[in-house]
């Protein structure tokens, strides 16, 4: 409890709360529940209200926790082959599971459940037969524990991925200005171009799956006061990284730049999937999140590990070579999602 301010919550819109949200607030003992109401939302906190007859029950010197369903998660449809046996079980193994909703047609779907083999696997329902994750080994009876564990992982992904603010109002165009190059062995940089918030790297020799040429990253600050913000890295294999700046989460005056990892040149590489499933390309994510105040407690949620690929444990260098490196009081935040394409240099159409 917050004496000007009432009851707060630390979690806001980056977090997916809105003003529908459910959120339960749970006594310091367990022992007693109460249900609250969203009453204002900020970047990386909210304020809550209750039923009368509830807020009685309140003591204003306790430490409550407080949940919001489909904490950090986004909806996944998911389609089950036919040929899957103990279909009952499954369904209402997903039935338990926060935001899995089972979808009658595979192209409909997020994602499917198949049986190759006698394993069950994770697949994007346009590569058939393809998995995401190691395949696990299924009967009737299986325990579908590591499946879903792998699936709630993938919803957390999904939900930093399509994060954004809906109600962003002071900024009517990108307030940040992004810029990659491609740095060569001789060191020189040449502008790479962002297509539909896409960059292709397209410069892959026909059988390395390591390029000699590295990328750079720029990121200048073209609003009119000061802004945070926090660049991430979204994997191939459903990782985020959340430290490619400097800091976590990176202070910029107006007009000033700063770049990914101080201005090192990183480096690219091709996941083993990509070539042995013949994947026409390998697919990962910048997202660039700016906010008018710090939100550092806020970012380091959205921190994931790559899940394990289907032909390796192995979870090394794979796509880029990263590693965990207002006028008064209106506070805003937005965000920008660029996609990172390596085309198969090998891939048989």
């Amino acid at each position: 409890f917050n004496t000007p301010q009432g009851w707060i919550m630390d979690l806001g819109s980056m977090h997916g709360i809105h003003p529908q949200s459910t959120i339960k607030v749970v006594s310091p003992d367990h022992q007693k529940e109460f249900q609250a109401h969203i009453a204002q939302i900020f970047p990386g906190h909210c304020s809550l209200s209750f039923d009368p007859g509830e807020e009685q029950q309140l003591d204003k010197a306790g430490d409550y926790q407080g949940y919001q369903e489909n904490y950090l998660s986004a909806p996944l449809g998911i389609f089950l082959d036919p040929s899957l046996e103990a279909q009952e079980l499954v369904i209402d193994g997903i039935k338990e599971q926060e935001n899995l909703n089972l979808l009658p047609e595979r192209h409909q779907a997020d994602f499917c459940l198949e049986i190759k083999e006698q394993n069950i696997l994770i697949t994007r329902p346009a590569s058939l037969g393809i998995p995401v994750v190691p395949l696990q080994p299924y009967s009737p009876e299986s325990d579908m524990t590591v499946i879903f564990n792998f699936l709630r992982h993938i919803s957390q992904f999904e939900f930093v991925k399509s994060l954004h603010n809906p109600n962003s109002f002071l900024f009517p165009s990108d307030p940040l200005e992004i810029t990659v190059y491609r740095s060569g062995l001789d060191g020189k940089q040449e502008k790479l171009a962002i297509h539909n918030s896409t960059v292709t790297f397209d410069f892959f020799g026909l059988k390395d799956p390591h390029s000699n040429d590295k990328i750079q990253i720029k990121i200048r600050n073209r609003y009119d006061r000061r802004l945070y913000l926090a660049l991430l890295y979204l994997t191939f294999n459903f990782g985020v990284n959340i430290k490619l700046l400097s800091e976590v989460v990176q202070g910029l005056d107006s007009g000033k730049e700063t770049w990914a990892f101080n201005g090192e040149a990183i480096g690219l590489n091709l996941e083993p999937e990509i070539t042995s499933y013949n994947y026409p390309q390998s697919t990962s994510y910048l997202k660039v999140l700016a906010c008018t105040e710090d939100f550092k407690d806020q970012i380091t949620r959205f921190e994931l590990p790559d899940l394990p690929g289907p032909l390796t444990d192995y979870r090394g260098v794979k796509g880029l070579d990263v590693k965990t490196y207002n006028p008064g009081g209106i506070q805003d935040w937005t965000t920008r999602l660029i996609t990172l394409n390596i085309p198969n240099p090998g891939y048989i159409k």
